[in-house]
């Protein structure tokens, strides 16, 4: 058996059978944890998402590479100190497409209960803006702790 078949098999199956969903009334932005590392290739978080909401990956439009893509959404996935250039994505998407447009950042944190403080608050000063631009937020944690380069 191809063993880069059975890897995307294997994620394909673990990430759909771990992945915590949820919006709340503790904070503004909804989240999604998943049974990933925290130091996790991008590429991964994108495959995660996209398999748990059902959605496809990398579509090549005018505006640029849309990360996921929905019946009626588009995501941009990024690492949460990129937020403002994957907010321009997510909008310049959403404008092609004219589907809603929906950024999602990957947190360093193993769940909101274990982010810091002004992080929190980071994330909800991005929300409020992205509440502005009508872009829904989703927030991307890890389950596990960061693994060393090459196991990733």
């Amino acid at each position: 058996m191809n063993v880069k078949f059975l890897f995307v098999v294997t994620l394909i199956f673990t990430c759909s059978v771990f992945a915590e969903s949820t919006t709340n009334s503790v904070y503004k932005w909804e989240y999604k944890i998943f049974d990933l590392a925290s130091g996790s290739r991008e590429k991964l978080w994108q495959e995660a998402l996209a398999t748990n909401i059902g959605g496809t990956c990398e579509r090549t439009i005018e505006a640029g590479r849309i990360d996921i893509e929905t019946d009626t959404e588009v995501y941009e996935v990024d690492r949460q100190d990129k937020w403002k250039e994957g907010m321009g994505q997510a909008l310049a998407y959403a404008t092609e497409t004219k589907k809603k447009a929906v950024l999602a950042l990957i947190s360093s944190a193993q769940g909101p209960q274990n982010m810091q403080k002004r992080s929190r608050e980071r994330f909800d000063w991005v929300y409020d803006i992205c509440a502005t631009n009508n872009v829904r937020l989703l927030i991307l944690f890890p389950s596990r702790p960061e693994v060393p380069h090459g196991n990733q």
